[in-house]
């Protein structure tokens, strides 16, 4: 598992990704067949963000505890 996050001041400048591209080679090159990743729910674009990069939403996640429920999505690689 990774975290992937870009500061707000560098957003906008392809940094995500080529940090994604670049995790999803080394998950390919140690035979993984698929990446899964969550997403906020409310998040204003993330979820279209990834959609565009060919991951799809596969299962939804639910809190008790936090003021937001999450997206599963996934890409076969």
């Amino acid at each position: 598992m990774f975290i992937l996050a870009v500061k707000p001041s560098c957003k906008g400048k392809g940094i995500a990704t080529k940090l994604m591209k670049y995790g999803e080679c080394k998950l390919s090159e140690m035979e993984e067949k698929r990446v899964r990743l969550t997403v906020a729910k409310t998040h204003p674009y993330l979820s279209k963000m990834y959609g565009e990069k060919g991951y799809e939403i596969v299962g939804e996640r639910f809190f008790q505890d936090l003021p937001y429920d999450e997206f599963i999505m996934e890409k076969l690689l």
